[in-house]
């Protein structure tokens, strides 16, 4: 069991990216927690029909994004448990953001829990750029999806041999979780609002439990 898991983190982790940018897009007011860069595409739009309070969400959720990659970063260096450590962290943010949000009256501090889903994603996006065993990014599937079709356009037309081999191995599954996740984000965030991460917070605790081992 250990072991799948730590063959499909990957295709998890995809999953989760796309349940929490789902879960923040349509709870927080169009604010992208994994893909962090749309942010700027939603407040340029917002400049042209009126900013709104919330609206600075998403230029805040940015230096928070980028204080996380450092601090994952400093995480995986100093400590024994390298890439578990920052799962780890990940998982307790998600965990705590979903336990919090069960309650009625943290809802007018919806924005901190908002930026510690930032936090959680700007964790992930780091974990794949310092563990390479967890494969291509599982946050953003435009590069991904590039990858995937021109490594399968040189298939169909075989590529010269000068040409270097595009590998795309698993990025299929990555992106048809990723999906996935924003599936399943979307009608569970309609229903239970930010306490529904508290299912991707369990799946990120099934990869950090397999990747100590």
């Amino acid at each position: 069991m250990q072991n799948s898991i730590r063959l499909c983190s990957g295709v998890l982790l995809a999953f989760v990216a796309g349940y929490i940018d789902t879960a923040t897009f349509l709870g927080v007011s169009e604010l992208f927690s994994a893909h962090i860069t749309g942010n700027f595409v939603v407040f340029a739009i917002a400049l042209v029909h009126g900013v709104r309070g919330v609206d600075w969400l998403k230029l805040i959720a940015l230096p928070v994004f980028f204080i996380g990659v450092p601090l994952a970063t400093f995480l995986y260096d100093r400590t024994a448990a390298r890439i578990g450590t920052v799962l780890i962290c990940e998982l307790v943010l998600l965990g705590g953001v979903g336990l919090l949000a069960l309650f009625p009256q943290v809802q007018p501090h919806i924005a901190w829990l908002a930026m510690a889903l930032v936090l959680a994603m700007a964790f992930q996006n780091a974990a794949h750029q310092l563990d390479a065993t967890l494969g291509p990014t599982s946050a953003v599937m435009t590069t991904n999806s590039a990858k995937l079709f021109v490594a399968l356009w040189r298939k169909v037309l075989a590529a010269p041999e000068d040409v270097p081999m595009v590998k795309a191995d698993g990025i299929g599954a990555r992106i048809i979780f990723f999906a996935g996740g924003c599936a399943v984000s979307a009608f569970a965030t309609h229903r239970f609002g930010l306490a529904s991460v508290l299912l991707p917070a369990a799946l990120v605790g099934l990869v950090a439990a397999a990747r100590r081992q």
